[in-house]
């Protein structure tokens, strides 16, 4: 009993420093980071933010509620999670409980993406509540927990793209494409971050090369994504349109005859020009 009390006090304690590396200003993140680590909790390495809800699966199917000792039950459950989840997976560095939403921190190791990760912390879930249907968001891998809150924010954005859709499943944020970007904007999204993921090292490109390669994506996209056209309108040859083309695709790793990474681009290339 001592040790179950011990235990729950110590999942008490790293859910509280969470939610402050998560929501609190920059000095009280870096002060619970420091506290997380005196507590035993190593954040170095790969990591990533996976964020679950959960629905009882009679709810889901139309079916009746929860009978007042299964509620309690289910209630006893969830309130378990944190404490639990930790010890059935070993990739869970941290994992607090707030409402229905629970937020896990889970290292990433042995070459695997956060998706695969994510896929591994579900499971477990499902078999701790037993009932459960349950959805999850997970971020692109990190490795810094300074990047927790960003992370966090993209794994809601396709938690959110997840239940949209019918929910039971898991999501990666690099999965959720225009209708992510769009749901992420309606809550705030961060303009800059969009642009420096879709456009990466293009911005990074040596001038005069980089107002190149602007200036023909931008014709690319005025003229309908024809290479003749925007050649035309470049006045110069459609070799060199094909050759820039390719370099872009090459610097930003889009496929450019895929019509929803042209989107992207054609976005990211949008608001950037605005940003100036």
């Amino acid at each position: 009993m001592k040790e179950r009390a011990a235990a729950r006090a110590l999942s008490d304690k790293l859910g509280s420093l969470l939610w402050d590396m998560i929501e609190a200003p920059e000095p009280t993140r870096r002060i619970a980071s420091e506290h997380v680590r005196d507590l035993g909790v190593d954040l170095s390495g790969d990591i990533c933010v996976i964020v679950c809800s959960f629905e009882s699966q009679a709810h889901r199917a139309g079916g009746r509620s929860f009978d007042a000792p299964d509620a309690e039950g289910w209630r006893q459950a969830m309130a378990e999670l944190p404490a639990r989840l930790p010890l059935s997976n070993r990739t869970v560095k941290l994992c607090t409980l707030r409402g229905d939403e629970l937020i896990v921190i889970a290292a990433v190791r042995d070459g695997k993406k956060p998706r695969e990760v994510a896929d591994g912390v579900r499971r477990d879930l499902d078999r701790i509540l037993a009932g459960a249907s349950s959805s999850a968001g997970v971020s692109r891998l990190i490795s810094s927990a300074d990047v927790i809150p960003l992370a966090c924010k993209d794994a809601r954005v396709a938690l959110a793209v997840t239940r949209q859709a019918g929910g039971d499943r898991v999501l990666a944020v690099e999965e959720i494409g225009v209708a992510g970007l769009l749901m992420s904007l309606r809550d705030g999204g961060d303009f800059h971050a969009f642009v420096d993921e879709k456009m990466g090292g293009l911005l990074c490109e040596r001038s005069p090369q980089r107002e190149a390669l602007l200036e023909t994506l931008r014709a690319y996209f005025a003229s309908d994504c024809s290479q003749h056209a925007t050649a035309r309108r470049l006045r110069v040859h459609q070799k060199t349109v094909a050759y820039r083309l390719d370099k872009i695709e090459r610097i930003t790793g889009l496929n450019l005859n895929a019509h929803e990474s042209r989107m992207l681009l054609d976005l990211a290339v949008r608001m950037n020009d605005l940003l100036q």
